[in-house]
């Protein structure tokens, strides 16, 4: 079932939607009720929201005898099992002690802001020159071709980090951060959007809120404005995809993207078409693009795409882009068993649940929160595809490792009356 279906089939039935999903994502919301308490919460966004779309995608697709049980069931119990695992192991936000920081480590801090986004401008630069700026490419994806992959994943890298550095200086300086550290900011989000990556607004809102959001929750004049530039960012960025200023196609387009939050489900399940496609080694999926990444393998030998291999058999083109084969569809496709995919889809919350806890259990903003921040962040991204996911958060970490130690070890020696950079970094 093609998305274009999925929402003529929606638009068909729009009351029982509607009522199907507001009901979900009460039930959501009702569970996570003592864990998540603000929505700019990640855990809100992307299993409260999102999930919630998704688990009505499928339900709806059975009222209508669109797929069969088994798939239904399968989703359910995996879904199940993923809540249990974050829940099982998150907790709530606490209050960050009052600090004072350290010289040292807001020194490093503002040269980690400089050498961050000069590795971002840089690697941008030389990505928009060969192969263009992906915003105004036919895909994204090809702003990557010709081995420029690895400088768009530098320039992610390098801007994950500067907001982080960015917030974290603010927060416990307690000052505004100086005039060239915001125009800094501006580039980086100037960046964001020429990604093409409509939700890349998304990073700095959940940063803002797991260093801010402790201790100065926002009013809801401020929560409004963030919603609505969220959504006049979204609809700018579609202006320029789709080539037009009709406020309705653009706002037509937000609200298709959103029902597609569950693409995979209506695509892989309608019709078993999931079976078309060939099932290939477990490791070898999860762990191929990983080798051909570090050249142990050649690309050609790297796994399959499935979201460009499910869009060709459901789209009947060959085009690179299709949905992203969220964890519990690409557990059932590689192991065919709905138990080991319940079993999977728990260990994925799981490490989400364990990853949220140990940030919580920062009481402090220092380099500590700054690595669990951003390796927590990226955990998300097994929910929205465990293969993809597990490339990008290794080749993510060596990038970090690599930034971070420039700027944290050696150029900071330690002198005659200064802390030293383990007492600077847990400041």
């Amino acid at each position: 079932m093609t998305t274009l279906e999925f929402s003529l089939l929606a638009l068909q039935h729009m009351e029982a939607y509607i009522a199907l999903w507001l009901g979900l994502f009460l039930l959501y919301r009702l569970l996570f009720w003592k864990t998540v308490q603000s929505i700019l919460d990640p855990l809100y966004f992307y299993v409260i929201f999102t999930n919630s779309i998704c688990t009505a995608n499928v339900i709806f697709l059975a009222m209508y005898n669109e797929i069969k049980m088994y798939y239904t069931l399968t989703y359910i119990f995996s879904e199940a099992a993923l809540l249990l695992g974050i829940l099982l192991f998150a907790r709530p936000q606490p209050t960050f002690q009052v600090q004072t920081p350290s010289e040292q480590f807001v020194k490093q801090l503002k040269f980690g802001m400089l050498f961050t986004m000069i590795i971002a401008i840089g690697a941008n630069l030389m990505v928009y020159v060969t192969n263009g700026i992906p915003l105004l490419l036919e895909s994204r994806n090809d702003a990557s071709a010709g081995g420029f992959g690895v400088m768009l994943r530098l320039s992610q890298v390098a801007t994950a980090l500067f907001v982080l550095f960015y917030y974290v200086k603010k927060k416990i300086t307690g000052k505004p951060n100086s005039k060239i550290e915001r125009l800094l900011f501006l580039i980086s989000i100037m960046f964001g959007a020429l990604s093409g990556y409509k939700a890349f607004f998304l990073f700095y809102i959940f940063i803002y809120f797991l260093t801010n959001g402790r201790t100065t929750p926002l009013s809801f004049k401020k929560k409004f404005l963030l919603t609505l530039g969220g959504i006049v960012v979204m609809l700018m960025m579609f202006s320029v995809v789709l080539g037009t200023t009709d406020i309705g196609a653009m706002i037509g387009g937000l609200m298709t993207r959103l029902l597609a939050s569950g693409d995979v489900y209506y695509m892989a399940f309608v019709d078993d078409t999931i079976d078309l496609l060939p099932p290939q080694g477990f490791f070898y999926q999860l762990f191929g693009s990983l080798l051909a990444s570090f050249r142990v393998v050649s690309w050609d030998a790297a796994p399959l795409n499935y979201g460009y291999a499910i869009n060709e058999v459901v789209n009947k083109n060959d085009l690179l882009f299709g949905p992203t084969f969220r964890y519990n569809v690409l557990w059932l496709l590689l192991t065919q068993s709905p138990v080991l995919t319940t079993i999977l889809s728990f260990v994925v919350g799981a490490i989400i649940g364990l990853l949220n806890r140990a940030l919580n259990q920062m009481k402090r903003l220092g380099l500590g929160f700054i690595v669990i921040a951003f390796f927590y962040y990226k955990s998300f991204l097994l929910i929205l595809g465990p293969d993809h996911a597990v490339n990008d958060v290794v080749l993510s970490a060596f990038i970090f490792i690599f930034i971070a130690a420039i700027i944290f070890l050696p150029i900071h020696s330690r002198r005659p009356g200064s802390k030293t950079i383990a007492a600077s970094a847990s400041a």
